[in-house]
């Protein structure tokens, strides 16, 4: 069995149902997220156990458990233009960090900047390790 932080969150979309959602805090990875019916979910709040869920599923539990580590990079682009599509695709081809993985959001601001006549693209690299000895085990 492995231990882990994880926090809950509950909210009430309109079509009657109550979304549930998992979040390991050590890797901030939504690994379930479930709908269940709003008379099912009343029915659990008072003590009726084992209700059906309308839709569930688990998701990234390879990394649960796990500590996102996270480094802001920059790299000079090639290309002339604003189309941050393109600077997209370009920096997923481009931007090489083995063992990493590159988040190639460039939506922010700053994130595609002008210096010295170049064009920068400022993105962030991840990867998920083991946590040191202790933490991780709620």
């Amino acid at each position: 069995m492995k231990k882990i932080n994880a926090k809950l969150s509950i909210s009430y979309p309109s079509d009657r149902t109550v979304s549930i959602t998992l979040t390991d805090e050590s890797s901030r990875t939504d690994f379930f997220k479930g709908r269940i019916s709003y008379d099912e979910f009343t029915s659990a709040l008072s003590s009726l156990a084992c209700r059906p869920f309308v839709h569930a599923e688990v998701q990234r539990l390879d990394v649960t458990g796990k500590v996102k580590e996270r480094q802001k990079m920059e790299i000079v682009c090639p290309l002339r233009t604003h189309d941050r599509e393109k600077l997209r695709a370009w920096l997923e081809q481009n931007a090489n960090h083995p063992g990493w993985e590159v988040d190639s959001y460039l939506g922010s601001q700053g994130s595609v900047a002008t210096v010295n006549g170049q064009t920068v693209l400022r993105y962030a690299i991840f990867r998920y390790t083991d946590p040191p000895t202790g933490e991780g085990q709620g």
